[in-house]
Protein backbone atom coordinates (compact mmCIF):
# COMPACT_ATOMS: atom_id res chain seq x y z
CA UNK A 1 0.00 0.00 0.00
CA UNK A 2 1.50 3.31 -1.09
CA UNK A 3 0.89 6.44 0.97
CA UNK A 4 -0.74 9.03 -1.28
CA UNK A 5 -1.09 12.75 -0.60
CA UNK A 6 -4.63 13.12 -1.94
CA UNK A 7 -6.61 16.34 -1.83
CA UNK A 8 -8.65 15.13 1.17
CA UNK A 9 -5.52 14.07 3.06
CA UNK A 10 -3.82 17.41 2.39
CA UNK A 11 -6.95 19.29 3.43
CA UNK A 12 -6.99 17.45 6.75
CA UNK A 13 -3.29 18.13 7.28
CA UNK A 14 -3.77 21.83 6.61
CA UNK A 15 -6.85 22.00 8.83
CA UNK A 16 -4.84 21.09 11.95
CA UNK A 17 -1.73 23.00 10.98
CA UNK A 18 -0.85 25.93 13.23
CA UNK A 19 1.20 29.07 12.69
CA UNK A 20 4.81 28.43 11.60
CA UNK A 21 4.36 24.67 11.46
CA UNK A 22 5.27 22.26 8.69
CA UNK A 23 3.08 19.14 8.35
CA UNK A 24 4.97 15.97 7.42
CA UNK A 25 3.08 12.92 6.16
CA UNK A 26 4.68 9.64 7.28
CA UNK A 27 6.20 7.71 4.39
CA UNK A 28 4.51 4.46 5.37
CA UNK A 29 1.02 3.62 6.53
CA UNK A 30 0.28 1.68 9.71
CA UNK A 31 -1.86 -1.43 9.76
CA UNK A 32 -3.45 -2.16 13.13
CA UNK A 33 -6.42 -4.45 13.77
CA UNK A 34 -6.88 -4.90 10.01
CA UNK A 35 -7.26 -1.15 9.48
CA UNK A 36 -4.88 1.19 7.65
CA UNK A 37 -3.87 4.57 9.03
CA UNK A 38 -1.84 7.59 7.95
CA UNK A 39 0.27 9.50 10.44
CA UNK A 40 1.09 13.20 10.24
CA UNK A 41 3.75 15.02 12.26
CA UNK A 42 3.69 18.79 12.74
CA UNK A 43 7.17 20.29 12.88
CA UNK A 44 7.65 23.68 14.52
CA UNK A 45 9.82 25.97 12.40
CA UNK A 46 10.56 28.04 15.52
CA UNK A 47 11.27 25.31 18.08
CA UNK A 48 12.77 22.95 15.48
CA UNK A 49 11.00 19.90 16.89
CA UNK A 50 7.75 17.99 16.60
CA UNK A 51 4.85 19.72 18.34
CA UNK A 52 1.80 17.77 17.18
CA UNK A 53 0.37 14.68 15.50
CA UNK A 54 -2.80 13.54 13.79
CA UNK A 55 -3.87 10.05 12.75
CA UNK A 56 -6.28 9.64 9.84
CA UNK A 57 -7.63 7.00 7.51
CA UNK A 58 -6.27 6.84 3.94
CA UNK A 59 -9.38 8.67 2.69
CA UNK A 60 -8.55 11.66 4.89
CA UNK A 61 -11.04 11.09 7.72
CA UNK A 62 -9.71 11.72 11.21
CA UNK A 63 -10.06 8.66 13.45
CA UNK A 64 -11.40 8.88 17.03
CA UNK A 65 -8.78 9.86 19.59
CA UNK A 66 -9.04 6.57 21.49
CA UNK A 67 -8.27 4.65 18.29
CA UNK A 68 -5.49 7.06 17.30
CA UNK A 69 -3.41 6.68 20.49
CA UNK A 70 -2.25 3.05 19.95
CA UNK A 71 -1.57 3.83 16.27
CA UNK A 72 0.59 6.81 17.24
CA UNK A 73 2.46 4.71 19.79
CA UNK A 74 3.22 2.04 17.19
CA UNK A 75 4.19 4.64 14.58
CA UNK A 76 6.68 6.45 16.83
CA UNK A 77 8.14 3.22 18.24
CA UNK A 78 8.67 1.83 14.75
CA UNK A 79 10.27 5.05 13.47
CA UNK A 80 12.67 5.14 16.42
CA UNK A 81 13.62 1.47 16.00
CA UNK A 82 14.23 1.85 12.26
CA UNK A 83 16.35 4.94 12.89
CA UNK A 84 18.47 3.04 15.42
CA UNK A 85 18.75 -0.03 13.20
CA UNK A 86 19.78 1.85 10.06
CA UNK A 87 21.96 4.26 12.02
CA UNK A 88 23.84 3.14 15.13
CA UNK A 89 23.47 -0.59 14.50
CA UNK A 90 24.69 -0.28 10.91
CA UNK A 91 27.75 1.62 12.16
CA UNK A 92 28.47 -0.75 15.04
CA UNK A 93 28.55 -3.81 12.81
CA UNK A 94 31.37 -2.25 10.77
CA UNK A 95 33.54 -1.09 13.65
CA UNK A 96 37.07 -2.34 12.97
CA UNK A 97 38.39 -5.36 14.83
CA UNK A 98 41.82 -5.16 13.20
CA UNK A 99 43.63 -4.87 16.53
CA UNK A 100 42.02 -8.07 17.79
CA UNK A 101 42.87 -9.85 14.53
CA UNK A 102 46.50 -8.74 14.76
CA UNK A 103 46.88 -9.75 18.41
CA UNK A 104 45.29 -13.12 17.66
CA UNK A 105 47.57 -13.74 14.67
CA UNK A 106 50.74 -12.64 16.49
CA UNK A 107 50.01 -14.77 19.54
CA UNK A 108 49.01 -17.81 17.50
CA UNK A 109 52.20 -17.43 15.47
CA UNK A 110 54.51 -16.90 18.44
CA UNK A 111 53.00 -19.32 20.94
CA UNK A 112 54.33 -22.55 19.35
CA UNK A 113 57.87 -21.14 19.46
CA UNK A 114 57.78 -19.90 23.03
CA UNK A 115 55.28 -22.23 24.69
CA UNK A 116 57.96 -24.60 26.02
CA UNK A 117 59.67 -21.68 27.77
CA UNK A 118 56.48 -20.54 29.53
CA UNK A 119 55.18 -21.65 32.88
CA UNK A 120 51.58 -22.84 33.17
CA UNK A 121 50.20 -19.47 34.29
CA UNK A 122 51.79 -17.59 31.37
CA UNK A 123 50.47 -20.16 28.88
CA UNK A 124 46.97 -19.81 30.32
CA UNK A 125 47.14 -16.02 30.07
CA UNK A 126 48.30 -16.18 26.44
CA UNK A 127 45.55 -18.63 25.48
CA UNK A 128 42.96 -16.56 27.35
CA UNK A 129 43.94 -13.46 25.38
CA UNK A 130 43.74 -15.40 22.11
CA UNK A 131 40.24 -16.59 23.06
CA UNK A 132 39.13 -13.02 23.72
CA UNK A 133 40.44 -11.85 20.33
CA UNK A 134 38.78 -14.75 18.49
CA UNK A 135 35.48 -14.02 20.23
CA UNK A 136 35.59 -10.31 19.33
CA UNK A 137 36.33 -11.06 15.67
CA UNK A 138 33.52 -13.64 15.51
CA UNK A 139 31.11 -11.22 17.20
CA UNK A 140 31.41 -8.82 14.27
CA UNK A 141 30.37 -11.60 11.90
CA UNK A 142 27.35 -12.28 14.12
CA UNK A 143 26.34 -8.61 14.09
CA UNK A 144 26.56 -8.54 10.29
CA UNK A 145 24.34 -11.61 10.00
CA UNK A 146 21.79 -10.05 12.36
CA UNK A 147 21.85 -6.85 10.31
CA UNK A 148 21.40 -8.74 7.03
CA UNK A 149 18.30 -10.51 8.40
CA UNK A 150 16.94 -7.24 9.74
CA UNK A 151 17.48 -5.29 6.54
CA UNK A 152 15.74 -8.06 4.58
CA UNK A 153 12.66 -7.66 6.81
CA UNK A 154 12.87 -3.88 6.43
CA UNK A 155 12.94 -4.14 2.63
CA UNK A 156 9.88 -6.40 2.75
CA UNK A 157 8.07 -3.67 4.69
CA UNK A 158 9.18 -1.03 2.17
CA UNK A 159 7.93 -3.17 -0.70
CA UNK A 160 4.40 -3.46 0.69
CA UNK A 161 4.34 0.21 1.76
CA UNK A 162 3.02 -0.18 5.30
CA UNK A 163 4.11 -1.74 8.57
CA UNK A 164 2.36 -3.87 11.16
CA UNK A 165 2.99 -4.72 14.81
CA UNK A 166 5.06 -7.73 13.73
CA UNK A 167 7.56 -5.42 12.01
CA UNK A 168 8.21 -3.62 15.28
CA UNK A 169 8.44 -6.94 17.13
CA UNK A 170 11.01 -8.17 14.61
CA UNK A 171 13.12 -5.06 15.06
CA UNK A 172 12.95 -5.31 18.84
CA UNK A 173 13.94 -8.97 18.60
CA UNK A 174 17.00 -7.96 16.60
CA UNK A 175 17.96 -5.46 19.28
CA UNK A 176 17.36 -8.03 22.00
CA UNK A 177 19.58 -10.45 20.09
CA UNK A 178 22.16 -7.73 19.76
CA UNK A 179 21.94 -6.96 23.45
CA UNK A 180 22.41 -10.63 24.29
CA UNK A 181 25.37 -10.77 21.93
CA UNK A 182 26.86 -7.73 23.62
CA UNK A 183 26.19 -9.32 27.00
CA UNK A 184 27.95 -12.47 25.85
CA UNK A 185 30.89 -10.35 24.74
CA UNK A 186 31.01 -8.66 28.12
CA UNK A 187 30.58 -11.98 29.88
CA UNK A 188 33.35 -13.52 27.81
CA UNK A 189 35.70 -10.61 28.42
CA UNK A 190 34.79 -10.67 32.10
CA UNK A 191 35.59 -14.37 32.38
CA UNK A 192 38.91 -13.93 30.60
CA UNK A 193 39.73 -10.95 32.75
CA UNK A 194 39.01 -13.01 35.84
CA UNK A 195 41.28 -15.76 34.53
CA UNK A 196 44.04 -13.27 33.78
CA UNK A 197 43.84 -11.38 37.04
CA UNK A 198 42.60 -14.13 39.33
CA UNK A 199 40.97 -11.53 41.54
CA UNK A 200 37.22 -12.12 41.70
CA UNK A 201 35.07 -15.17 41.31
CA UNK A 202 31.74 -15.10 39.46
CA UNK A 203 29.64 -14.72 42.61
CA UNK A 204 31.83 -11.90 43.91
CA UNK A 205 31.67 -9.89 40.69
CA UNK A 206 27.88 -10.32 40.47
CA UNK A 207 27.61 -9.18 44.07
CA UNK A 208 29.67 -6.08 43.31
CA UNK A 209 27.48 -5.30 40.28
CA UNK A 210 24.26 -5.68 42.27
CA UNK A 211 25.56 -3.46 45.06
CA UNK A 212 26.58 -0.85 42.49
CA UNK A 213 23.05 -0.84 41.06
CA UNK A 214 21.50 -0.68 44.52
CA UNK A 215 23.55 2.41 45.31
CA UNK A 216 22.42 4.11 42.09
CA UNK A 217 19.58 6.62 42.24
CA UNK A 218 17.68 8.43 39.53
CA UNK A 219 14.99 11.07 39.23
CA UNK A 220 11.93 9.25 37.85
CA UNK A 221 8.81 11.36 37.32
CA UNK A 222 10.04 13.94 39.82
CA UNK A 223 10.78 11.36 42.51
CA UNK A 224 14.08 10.00 43.75
CA UNK A 225 14.18 6.30 42.91
CA UNK A 226 16.60 3.73 44.27
CA UNK A 227 17.17 0.59 42.22
CA UNK A 228 17.29 -2.77 44.00
CA UNK A 229 18.54 -4.87 41.08
CA UNK A 230 19.22 -4.79 37.35
CA UNK A 231 15.72 -6.16 36.69
CA UNK A 232 14.21 -3.46 38.89
CA UNK A 233 16.09 -0.79 36.92
CA UNK A 234 14.74 -2.22 33.65
CA UNK A 235 11.16 -2.35 34.94
CA UNK A 236 11.30 1.20 36.28
CA UNK A 237 12.54 2.64 33.00
CA UNK A 238 9.98 0.70 30.97
CA UNK A 239 7.29 2.15 33.21
CA UNK A 240 8.86 5.59 32.84
CA UNK A 241 8.70 5.30 29.05
CA UNK A 242 4.97 4.62 29.32
CA UNK A 243 4.57 7.65 31.57
CA UNK A 244 6.55 9.82 29.13
CA UNK A 245 4.31 8.75 26.26
CA UNK A 246 1.13 9.51 28.19
CA UNK A 247 2.47 12.76 29.62
CA UNK A 248 4.42 14.30 26.73
CA UNK A 249 3.25 12.63 23.50
CA UNK A 250 -0.47 11.97 23.90
CA UNK A 251 -1.22 15.68 24.66
CA UNK A 252 0.31 16.54 21.26
CA UNK A 253 -2.22 14.33 19.48
CA UNK A 254 -4.74 16.63 17.79
CA UNK A 255 -7.40 14.04 17.03
CA UNK A 256 -10.57 15.09 18.87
Amino acid sequence: MKVELTASVKAQMDKYKRFLEKPVLANHAVQLNNQFYYGVLYWSLIRNRSVGYIIMSPNGDLVPRADAIPVLKLLLAHNTSVHMFLGKFAIDKEKPVTVFEQIRDFLQGLLPCYENRMNEITRQKAQALIDVCVHMVNSQDQLRKIYDRGIEKHHQMLARGYFVEEDLTNLLDFFRHTDSTSNRELEQKRKKLIQLLGTYNRHKLKEITEKSIESFESDIDGKRTEFHSAQHLKEIYQKNNEIEFEKNIVPKLRNP
